[in-house]
């Protein structure tokens, strides 16, 4: 009798956790189900959206003008790349030749400058957009106060909404453009070779004599050492690839005795282009977050 009852207290109880629990579980589904019927949900998403296109937008530009100017030091012609390059050293040295030693180094030295400056680049969207979109952005406060939500943003017009993505993207143009000038590029390169040259000299200073019959005989070997067949191919090969390269455009570098300052301003050019060409693409895949179909007519 007593295990009966027992039982049943047991049953009883089980029975009243599951009516209480039924509706907290109802509750976080249908939680859950609002947050996926609102997939922007609050600022966070809309930022990130907006980081990504301009994320993409830099990457396209970069990468596709820093190709470029690899492809021209890396498969141009050897006596034309070193004409170009003791011209572009020149200009930056005040009229100052550069040594062959630190000529032959200067493409790893513009390679490694490019890549910090794509880094520095790509790497200040965030900061960017995060600054400037507050401020341009109709009502942000009231955005902003669903960022740690799953409330939809207030409704705000289309129209407010295309005029705070074309103030925005004039805004992170300008300051995408500021962080090209800030890092100076040129300034950089200039200190890499005087580097380069004063460590040069200072080793001949050291020991002259042996600097001196090392670079002599380094390159004396270089310029009589008689081709191989392996060598034959491997410089046939090459000058195919810089055959293919060049016609893609790399020839927009010829005879350019400063195509350093050429490329930099093609290169932000190009981005303040892109991204006025492709602001359009921004806005409507925000306007695609923001409204459906059934209430766009109401705003």
């Amino acid at each position: 009798m007593l295990s009966s009852i027992l039982y049943l207290f047991s049953v009883f109880c089980i029975f009243c956790n599951l009516a209480i629990a039924a509706p907290l579980r109802l509750q976080q589904q249908q939680q859950q189900q609002d947050q996926d019927d609102w997939p922007l949900s609050n600022a966070v998403m809309i930022r990130d959206t907006i980081e990504g296109f301009y994320e993409t937008v830099v990457d396209d530009v970069l990468s596709a003008h820093t190709e470029d100017l690899l492809v021209m030091l890396t498969h141009s012609p050897r006596n034309k790349k070193l004409k170009l390059l003791q011209a572009q050293a020149t200009t930056l040295r005040d009229g100052s030749s550069l040594q062959d030693a630190c000529l032959v180094k200067m493409p790893g030295y513009i390679g490694n400058q490019l890549h910090q400056l794509n880094a520095r680049v790509f790497g200040g969207i965030r900061g960017i957009v995060g600054e400037a979109l507050p401020a341009v952005w109709p009502n942000y406060d009231a955005l902003e106060a669903t960022m740690m939500s799953t409330e939809a943003p207030p409704p705000v017009p289309q129209h407010q909404v295309a005029t705070a993505l074309y103030s925005l993207n004039l805004a992170v143009g300008h300051r995408l453009t500021q962080v090209f000038e800030d890092f100076d590029l040129l300034d950089r390169l200039r200190n890499d070779l005087s580097a380069c040259d004063q460590a040069i000299a200072d080793s001949i200073q050291e020991d002259t004599t042996t600097t001196t019959t090392t670079i002599t005989t380094t390159t004396s070997t270089m310029t009589t050492t008689k081709m191989t067949m392996t060598d034959y191919i491997v410089n046939a090969g090459h000058r195919f690839i810089h055959r293919l390269f060049w016609t893609r455009g790399c020839g927009k570098f010829d005879n350019d005795t400063r195509f350093l300052e050429t490329w930099l301003r093609s290169a932000r050019a190009d981005l303040r282009s892109e991204l006025e060409t492709r602001v359009g693409d921004l806005i409507m895949t925000i306007y695609n977050d923001l409204y459906n179909e059934e209430n766009a007519h109401d705003f």
